[in-house]
């Protein structure tokens, strides 16, 4: 058996990554800068110009990847170069390395043989494909240009990526003397920057992914401009708690606008349930390997000497007399240093709220009320059956209930992943906590992350092309093309 760390031990995300998904579209958690866009399309266009094969285009799309690169690590050192704010290239991290030794040479830097600045024959195309056609920067159909592709502004800014890539044969720094606009940082300045802002913007009155993009980036321009934002938990709690969310002139009527107001709430139960299993993974890591028992005498003497219904009954309310949400998750974990209780506060807070949303505020929490994910097992509505099912018991057998079902799940869930490679007889079992004749051994650390809402990565990409900004404070604010979201 081959150990396996994986990802989403838990699988307790995946309703949320489907709304977020649904509802920050054309960006993902990987798609770092917009003028990748803006190239993809270019070198699209290029290939369908020439007519070039698939092998061709792939060979074109790497070296036009480097240059850009380049161009933007020709740069950094220039006093104009934005640190604080602007995006790594692709690829930089061996791009810098090899120019420390002296020119890149523009073949082997592109090559595909996997020691070059991407492993992925593609490049960094992958990361940024669904994302680019989503936007109708690209067909579905190849590489091929979308309906929504500006050739013209495109080839105006970046054109001289598509001449170095075709004739040099090695890149130094000196090579990109006067072609300071090409670095990533300059993004905002260029023609490209000017067609790409309306397709992050969205087209509010449009149906479909557009409508939807353009009612999130309005959320955003909304709290930025309402309150200080400084980052996207500042967004989120604005999306949570603030009653000018609902009565905001830019925001009334649109549904998106209450679907995540459930969104960002279901986000901290999601939140929750992280970091509990990291509190668990991290005691067993902490001993190496460790009896069931031994583990479950350890987790329930950490719970609190009150029965489950007076555990819920005492925290805090959820929402006033006008049915407005309180930040009762905020201050729960503000009460108790201890992380567990923590969890379980707001994990609780989440089942009270899902007798308190209505609408598409409820859709946004759970999704279709019918559906499997609405009622699956860690979902609100698991925790609150569950906690009705043991409010008369004691919070210590409640924390043995919660060790057995989420010891059980982390195994299910790396056995679902499982893979046997019937030719060389290797199991991957993706797990890092392994159980064995009553044991729980610790293979790989848990290190628990905040679930991705995708809302910071929307700003970042909406600074790139002028809808937003920050000041020399980091705070937010709408950007020189400000009025597309405005």
């Amino acid at each position: 058996m081959v150990d396996n760390m994986g990802l989403f031990p838990l699988a307790v995300e995946r309703y949320l990554n489907r709304a977020v998904a649904i509802h920050a579209p054309g960006v993902t958690t990987v798609t770092n800068a917009a003028r990748y866009y803006a190239l993809h399309g270019l070198v699209a266009s290029e290939a369908v110009t020439r007519g070039l094969s698939n092998s061709e285009a792939q060979h074109l799309l790497r070296r036009c990847e480097v240059v850009l690169g380049m161009a933007t690590i020709a740069h950094q050192d220039a006093d104009d170069h934005d640190r604080r704010w602007s995006p790594d290239a692709h690829g930089g991290d061996y791009l810098r390395r090899v120019v420390r030794t002296g020119p890149v040479e523009l073949t082997a830097a592109a090559g595909d043989d996997g020691s070059s600045y991407a492993r992925a024959k593609w490049g960094f195309w992958g990361p940024y494909r669904g994302s680019e056609m989503t936007l109708q920067v690209l067909s579905t159909d190849s590489l091929t240009p979308g309906p929504a592709y500006r050739d013209a502004e495109t080839r105006a800014v970046l054109g001289p990526i598509l001449e170095i890539a075709a004739s040099a044969t090695a890149l130094a720094r000196s090579d990109f003397v006067g072609l300071e606009h090409l670095c990533l940082c300059q993004t905002n300045l260029g023609q490209d920057a000017a067609w790409l802002s309306h397709r992050f913007a969205g087209d509010i009155v449009a149906g479909g992914v557009a409508g939807v993009l353009g009612q999130t980036m309005r959320i955003i321009a909304s709290a930025i401009t309402t309150t200080a934002i400084n980052s996207e938990d500042d967004v989120a709690d604005f999306i949570r708690y603030d009653h000018r969310l609902l009565t905001h002139p830019r925001l009334v009527g649109h549904d998106a606008t209450r679907r995540w107001r459930g969104i960002t709430l279901r986000h901290q139960s999601v939140r929750a349930w992280r970091y509990l299993w990291e509190q668990i993974c991290g005691h067993i890591e902490a001993k190496g390997a460790i009896f069931l028992d031994e583990l479950r005498h350890w987790f329930m003497d950490a719970a609190p000497d009150a029965s489950v219904d007076s555990f819920v009954a005492s925290l805090p309310a959820t929402s006033n007399t006008n049915g407005q949400p309180l930040p009762a998750e905020s201050h729960a974990t503000n009460v108790s240093q201890d992380i567990v209780i923590q969890c379980l506060s707001v994990l609780a807070l989440g089942a009270r709220r899902l007798r308190e949303l209505d609408g598409l505020e409820l859709l946004g929490f759970q999704g279709e009320p019918h559906a499997a994910a609405a009622v699956e097992e860690l979902s609100p509505h698991w925790m609150a059956a569950s906690l009705n099912s043991w409010a008369d018991r004691p919070m210590t057998e409640f924390y043995g209930h919660l060790l057995d079902v989420l010891l059980n799940r982390s195994q299910r869930v790396a056995m679902r992943k499982s893979t046997f490679d019937t030719k060389t007889g290797r199991f991957v079992f993706p797990a890092r906590i392994h159980i064995r004749d009553g044991i729980a051994f610790s293979v790989f650390p848990e290190r628990a992350r905040p679930p991705v809402l995708r809302i910071e990565r929307l700003m970042f990409m909406g600074e790139q092309v002028g809808l937003f900004a920050r000041d020399n404070d980091g705070r937010w604010q709408l950007g020189d093309r400000g009025e597309l979201v405005a």
